[in-house]
């Protein structure tokens, strides 16, 4: 049984064989696979836009008493899309720190 245990320990995947980590998947698979993907990273995206721009508008507003239409047009906007521009060009660190693996494009 201890042997047993180590054998575990040592696995680089607990639970699951290597090989059956990459069998191959049949199309519907990989297209439910894809759309998963990219639902999760496009909510990301929408969670860090809303964040930083609401963020960013909520100091202006409360440190220079600026409306909040304004704050929220003028200053958390422009913030989010660059929050999210960014992240966009660091989409394949983002997917993998999301869990999903570089055979999914």
């Amino acid at each position: 049984m201890r042997l047993a245990l180590r054998e575990v320990k040592k696995r680089k995947f607990y639970g699951t064989n290597e090989m059956e980590r990459y069998e191959l998947q049949s199309p519907r698979q990989r297209r439910f696979e894809q759309f998963r993907k990219w639902v999760t990273i496009v909510s990301s995206l929408i969670v860090a836009f809303l964040f930083w721009g609401l963020l960013a508008a909520g100091l202006v507003r409360y440190f220079f008493k600026v409306s909040e239409e304004g704050a929220l047009l003028y200053v958390g906007l422009p913030i989010g899309l660059v929050v999210v521009i960014f992240l966009c060009t660091k989409l394949p660190e983002l997917t993998r720190a999301l869990g999903f693996d570089d055979h999914l494009r």
